[in-house]
């Protein structure tokens, strides 16, 4: 899926397990990972939580969500950003972000308004 991204970073295997066991160790990390048994991971989503003082608390930050091309236009985006959601709220975040690299893909992933909702390129 790597390639489907517009700024790519060679693979340092041991710098990615040791970034992977770390930020997965951390409460404050979701990481959803999807995908058929069959077959490798198509999709996943890694978000953060941390608080602020303009929202008098915390806020959910999602930073990659990657669905692979033979996986898209299905509504997995969706569905993982409205994991996200739900687990933002889950934890009292007065809005979810989500991180862009340029121009916003797809705004139909935030059709449906269940947080305020914060563009940041």
């Amino acid at each position: 899926m790597s390639e489907d991204v517009q700024v790519r970073y060679d693979l340092d295997h041991d710098r990615y397990n040791s970034s992977f066991e770390r930020r997965v160790a951390e409460p404050n990390t979701l990481l959803i990972i999807a995908h058929p048994p069959t077959a490798e991971v198509v999709r996943y989503l890694l978000a953060f939580s941390h608080t602020t003082f303009l929202a008098n608390g915390p806020v959910a930050w999602v930073e990659e969500v990657m669905v692979a091309e033979q996986a898209r236009r299905g509504g997995i985006g969706r569905r993982l950003i409205a994991t996200a959601e739900d687990c933002s709220a889950s934890i009292g975040a007065a809005y979810i972000a989500l991180a862009t690299r340029g121009r916003l893909a797809s705004t139909s992933l935030w059709d449906t308004p269940n947080l305020p909702r914060s563009f940041a390129s």
